[in-house]
């Protein structure tokens, strides 16, 4: 509760949070008999699932993405009616790649604001090896550069493959076939058009992602450019360690 004084949430109960669990409708109780069962709704579920894929999208390994994208969509041509479903998984995967790499870049920019902002050359070095040369570059991006799975070696891979699976006409039918009999698709035509719509963005994500790693790594320069040249210039100015 927004009242509630921090200091006293150490002290509330099991009691009291089950029940507040369970008036708020994250839980309820069906009595079987002498038992009382506790369900979580359908919708509360969905909920706790987005919050976890949320904080999972946040921490994604970009390395371990492109090689599964790789091996699902290789799978999936060999043996389209059994690994059908591999092409929609390796699409959200392909996704989630592009969005974690579009990240890097947006915390490139949102470090230089934060730089700029800084009081004091003392703070600025604080920030920039902090947030940037600490957790950005060398936990992240230039780990991912330096890896053996980055994610460029695979790129030619998945591009050849996909295209190769859509322009073969009899293993897109197999799939599409396999993916209407689940259930998935109305009929054979839209599960086709959704194979080749699922491939087409796989393909897209990796024709364009050497062009953001450039991008990234031209702005990473950039930037640390542009704090050496701060240092220097208030150096001129007194004398700093």
């Amino acid at each position: 509760s927004d009242d509630v004084e921090t200091d006293s949430l150490s002290e509330v109960n099991e009691y009291l949070i089950y029940n507040r669990l369970r008036e708020d409708g994250w839980i309820m109780e069906v009595a079987d008999r002498r038992n009382v069962e506790v369900h979580m709704p359908r919708e509360a579920h969905a909920l706790m699932s987005a919050l976890i894929t949320l904080q999972e999208e946040l921490k994604v390994n970009i390395s371990a993405e492109a090689s599964l994208i790789d091996s699902g969509i290789l799978a999936a041509y060999h043996d389209p009616a059994g690994k059908v479903m591999n092409i929609a998984s390796a699409r959200r995967q392909a996704i989630q790649l592009r969005r974690s790499i579009d990240g890097v870049l947006t915390s490139l920019h949102r470090i230089e604001e934060d730089l700029m902002k800084s009081d004091g050359l003392a703070d600025l070095l604080a920030k920039f090896m902090d947030r940037f040369v600490e957790k950005l570059l060398l936990q992240n991006y230039r780990l991912l550069k330096a890896s053996s799975y980055n994610p460029m070696r695979f790129q030619r891979s998945i591009r050849t493959n996909t295209e190769r699976f859509m322009s073969d006409d009899g293993q897109i039918s197999r799939a599409a076939v396999a993916l209407a009999d689940q259930g998935l698709a109305p009929d054979v035509k839209s599960a086709q058009a959704q194979i080749l719509q699922d491939l087409t963005r796989i393909r897209d994500v990796f024709i364009n992602l050497g062009n953001k790693l450039d991008l990234i790594d031209r702005f990473s320069h950039k930037l640390e450019r542009r704090i050496a040249t701060t240092v220097r210039y208030q150096e001129t100015g007194r004398t700093v360690r």
